[in-house]
């Protein structure tokens, strides 16, 4: 066997544990923190990249916007003389 193949068979045994009838929500939850970065790395990999968010924005999607509308040009600060 392969470190990846071993690596596969854990998340797949994770994955079935996780499921069982009597698993407390709290390990189910844990089991999707292991599982997440493994799917994630997968889709990548198969040039399949999931969506982030589902229907909310991304980061890029609101520099975009902020870009669109103008507003995220550099303003120059006032500067005020201080009186002495």
């Amino acid at each position: 066997m392969t470190t990846l193949s071993d690596i596969e068979k854990l998340v797949q045994t994770t994955a079935k544990n996780a499921l069982e009838k009597d698993t407390p929500l709290q390990e189910r939850i844990d089991a999707l923190k292991v599982i997440a970065p493994y799917y994630t790395a997968l889709k990548k990999a198969a040039g399949q990249e999931p969506a982030e968010g589902g229907d909310e924005p991304t980061m890029d999607d609101m520099r975009s916007q902020i870009e669109e509308s103008g507003n995220g040009r550099n303003v120059q600060a006032r500067t005020r003389s201080r009186g002495n």
